[in-house]
């Protein structure tokens, strides 16, 4: 059960944190911030750390990218046309993606 609720939480946080983004990006972003924080600090290993910079710096290039080639836009943008809370919001989505398929992995393996 406890393994549940381990996955649960980060997968909500991230939900109700992406809805503060569009009416207040600072508390968002700072929000983000935290939960990425708590994520990397369970099981802490070097590999997360790169992963979550790694998305946090290039989930935001490909979305201005995309943003430049006219595919979807933000009412509200900071940096290169893209919300700066967007930026931990990759990285935690990474690190939930990765923890996911580690637990399916080892579920049906």
């Amino acid at each position: 059960m406890k393994k549940i609720y381990t996955h649960l939480f980060p997968f909500i946080a991230l939900a109700i944190t992406s809805f503060l983004g569009t009416k207040n990006p600072t508390l968002a972003f700072a929000a983000l911030s935290v939960l990425g924080v708590i994520m990397l600090s369970i099981n802490f290993k070097k590999g997360k750390l790169i992963l979550f910079l790694v998305a946090s710096l290039f989930g935001p290039i490909a979305e201005a990218i995309a943003i430049y080639f006219g595919q979807w836009n933000y009412t509200h943008v900071d940096l290169f046309n893209v919300p700066f809370w967007l930026a931990p919001l990759w990285g935690c989505a990474a690190l939930y993606i990765q923890s996911l398929g580690e637990r399916l992995g080892k579920r049906f393996n």
